[in-house]
C-alpha cells in the first residue's frame, strides 16, 4: 500500500502542534496549507515575536538511533554542531549550560536542518521538530543559536504559562 505523503505530513504537523502546545502553553497551527512551501510548517500565531522557523519531520523509520540517544541523555550534540533532545525535555535543557553528549550518528538529520535554514526568513532561528512512528517527539537546533533561542523561548514560556 502506497503512503499518501500529503496526509502523512498533515498528520505529523498536527501532532507536532499538539506536542508544542503541551510544552509552550501556546496555540500552534499548521501553515503550509495557507502560505506555501517556503514557510515554517507550524507556528504560534499569538507569538508573532517568536522569530523561529519550525520545520516538522515525521518518519516511519530511520530516526531510531537518534531517538535512543535523546532518551539516554537529556541533551545531545552531533558532529555538525546540532543540539537535540526529546521535546518534553526541551524546557529543562534549552540554554541550561549542560554539557551535551556527543553523538556520532546523524542519519540525515543534518539535511532536515539545511532545509529549515534554507526556508527560514532572514533573522529567524531554524528549529526542527521530528518523530519516528511510535517514538517521542524530538527537537533540534543549531548550537550557535542555543542562547538566543533560550532567551526567546523562555520569554514566551513565562508569558503564556498556564
Amino acid at each position: 500500500m502506497k503512503t499518501n505523503s500529503r496526509a502523512k505530513g498533515c498528520r505529523g504537523e498536527l501532532e507536532a502542534c499538539r506536542a508544542m502546545e503541551g510544552i509552550t502553553h501556546l496555540k500552534w497551527e499548521r501553515t503550509a496549507q495557507r502560505w506555501g512551501n517556503a514557510t515554517a510548517d507550524i507556528w504560534a500565531p499569538q507569538a508573532v515575536a517568536l522569530k523561529a522557523h519550525f520545520e516538522v519531520k515525521f518518519h516511519s523509520k530511520g530516526l531510531k538511533r537518534f531517538t535512543v540517544a535523546a532518551t539516554e541523555a537529556d541533551l545531545n550534540l552531533t558532529r555538525d554542531q546540532l543540539l537535540f533532545c526529546r521535546l518534553d525535555r526541551w524546557p529543562k535543557v534549552l540554554g541550561s549550560g549542560r554539557i551535551p553528549s556527543l553523538v556520532n550518528v546523524v542519519n540525515g538529520v543534518s539535511d532536515f536542518m539545511r532545509q529549515a535554514e534554507a526556508d527560514a526568513e532572514e533573522g529567524a532561528i531554524p528549529v526542527v521538530v521530528m518523530r519516528q512512528n511510535e517514538c517521542p517527539w524530538l527537537v533540534m537546533w543549531r548550537a550557535q543559536d542555543d542562547q538566543a533561542l533560550d532567551r526567546m523561548m523562555l520569554l514566551h514560556w513565562k508569558r503564556h504559562a498556564a
